[in-house]
């Protein structure tokens, strides 16, 4: 199980990158991550009961779109 495609992007970010962002958008993107952080924690305990997710309706979308 991953993070949900939504939040991919946070692994595209270098350290460089994240050495220039000023304290807002440090702000802006811990709260990003948190809420990716909880998402998980909630996805994660939803399939450890046996129930799906909404993230498997948009993964299997993005993986039909693409063949």
């Amino acid at each position: 199980m991953s993070i949900a495609p939504r939040h991919h992007f946070l692994a595209s970010y270098s350290e460089y990158d994240i050495e220039r962002w000023e304290r807002n958008q440090c702000r802006t993107q811990l709260r990003v991550l948190e809420n990716a952080q909880n998402i998980f924690e909630i996805e994660y305990r939803q399939r450890m009961r046996g129930k799906r997710v909404i993230t498997e309706f948009f993964s299997q979308e993005s993986t039909e779109t693409k063949t």
